[in-house]
C-alpha cells in the first residue's frame, strides 16, 4: 500500500554501481531500518522497521521516508544501513535523509557513526545527470558526479571526479589503421594471423604502434592454434613504450617476445597446452606464474580476457579465470598487442573477436 501523497520520500540510490576494485559487481541486499515506530500525526501514518533492497548488477533505488518528515515524530533520528554481501564484506552505517534533498546518492550521505560522525546532506543533489555535447566535454561543463555524451561519436565521458573529465582512450580493433604487423604476421578478412603452419620456425607480432595507460586495461579475444602440429604459442603482451613498433623476437619458445622488456600472458602448446604469465627481457623470458589446472588450447579456437590493474594481472580463458590478480610490474604505458611463434612444430596462430574496454567512459 503507497504511503499518502503528503508524507516526503527521499529516493537513495546507487548512482554508480556497487563493485569490487577489479570492477565485478558487488551482490546482495541492504537493509534499511529506522525506529521501531514513528508517527506523522497529519498524516495519520505509524511506521517503524526495516526495507530491504536487492542489488541488481551493482546497482538499486529505494523511497524512504525522509528523517525530518512534516509532523513527523520523533524527528532527528537516521537510519541503519546494513549491507550483507555474498560476494564482498558487509558493513553497517548510517544516514539522515532529510526532505529538501529528495533524491540522494548512497556515497554521499553514508557515516560510519550517528554520534562520532557528522552528517554529510547535500544542498542540492549530486551529480549524475547526463549531459549533452559535441566533442569531449569542456572542462567547465557538469559537477563531479555527471557524465557527457558527445553525439556525434557516441562516447559516454565520466563520471566527472574532482572537477575533471577523465580523458577517453579505447584500443580499436587489431584491424584497424594504427597497428603494425610484423615478421609472419598477416591479416585475413578480420583474422589476424601471427602465423600460418606452412610460415615453418619464426614469429610474427602486432602492436598498436601508440603507447597506451596499463592500469585498467581490460580486453577480450579469441585465439586459435590449428591447421599444424602442435607449436609454440601466443601472447598477449604489454611492452615497454621504448620498444619499437616493429619489434618481433625469436621463434620457438621465444614466442616472439623475448628481446623487448614486457609483461605477458603466454599461451604455449609446444609441449601440451599451458598458460604462463611471463616477464621478457632483451635477452630471457621468466615464468611469473603458471596455470595448474587442465588446458585445451587447440585446435578449437577459445575465448580469452586479460585484465591489468593495480600492478596485478588477472586472466581468464574460456570463461573460467586461470589467474586472479597475480602482481607482475608492467610500465604504466605500454605496447598494446600480440606475439605468436612456430618452432619445430608449427601452427596457425590467429587471434580474432578483439575487443578493448573503453576507459574514461564508454563507446555506445
Amino acid at each position: 500500500m503507497p504511503l499518502p501523497a503528503g508524507v516526503e520520500l527521499v529516493t537513495v540510490r546507487s548512482a554508480q554501481p556497487l563493485t569490487l576494485p577489479d570492477g565485478t559487481w558487488i551482490q546482495g541486499t541492504l537493509t534499511f531500518t529506522g525506529p521501531d515506530l514513528v508517527t506523522i500525526g497529519g498524516q495519520d501514518v505509524v511506521l517503524g522497521g526495516g526495507v530491504k533492497v536487492q542489488l541488481a548488477d551493482g546497482q538499486f533505488s529505494v523511497p524512504l521516508v525522509a528523517t525530518d518528515a512534516t509532523g513527523m515524530s520523533p524527528t532527528g533520528w537516521t537510519y541503519k544501513v546494513v549491507a550483507n554481501f555474498t560476494n564482498a564484506p558487509s558493513w553497517t552505517r548510517y544516514i539522515s535523509l532529510p526532505k529538501a534533498t529528495p533524491s540522494v546518492a548512497l556515497a554521499d550521505v553514508l557515516v560510519p557513526d550517528p554520534v562520532a560522525g557528522t552528517y554529510t546532506v547535500l544542498a542540492v543533489p549530486r551529480g549524475g545527470v547526463t549531459l549533452a555535447t559535441s566533442g569531449a566535454p569542456a572542462s567547465g561543463l557538469g559537477i563531479d558526479g555527471d557524465w557527457a555524451l558527445d553525439t556525434g561519436t557516441r562516447r559516454l565521458y565520466g563520471p566527472k571526479a574532482a572537477g575533471a573529465w577523465p580523458a577517453f582512450s579505447v584500443i580499436p580493433a587489431p584491424t584497424a589503421t594504427g597497428w603494425v604487423r610484423n615478421g609472419f604476421a598477416v591479416l585475413s578478412g578480420t583474422d589476424l594471423y601471427l602465423t600460418h603452419a606452412a610460415d615453418g620456425f619464426g614469429a610474427g607480432s602486432s602492436w598498436y604502434g601508440t603507447a597506451q595507460p596499463t592500469d585498467g586495461l581490460d580486453v577480450t579475444f579469441d585465439v586459435e592454434m590449428s591447421g599444424g602440429t602442435g607449436a609454440d604459442g601466443v601472447t598477449f603482451a604489454l611492452a615497454a613504450p621504448a620498444t619499437a613498433a616493429t619489434f618481433v623476437g625469436a621463434g620457438g619458445g621465444d614466442l616472439g617476445l623475448t628481446g623487448c622488456t614486457a609483461v605477458a600472458l603466454a599461451l604455449d602448446t609446444g609441449g601440451g597446452s599451458r598458460a604462463r604469465i611471463v616477464t621478457t627481457t632483451a635477452t630471457a623470458m621468466t615464468t611469473v606464474a603458471t596455470y595448474g589446472g587442465a588446458l585445451t588450447l587447440r585446435p578449437a579456437p577459445v575465448s580469452v580476457r586479460v585484465r591489468y590493474a593495480s600492478g596485478a594481472l588477472s586472466a581468464w580463458v574460456g570463461g573460467t579465470q586461470i589467474f586472479n590478480a597475480v602482481a607482475v610490474a608492467a610500465t604504466s604505458t605500454a605496447l598494446v598487442g600480440w606475439t605468436g611463434s612456430n618452432g619445430g612444430s608449427n601452427d596457425n596462430h590467429i587471434v580474432r573477436n578483439t575487443s578493448f574496454v573503453a576507459r574514461g567512459g564508454i563507446q555506445l
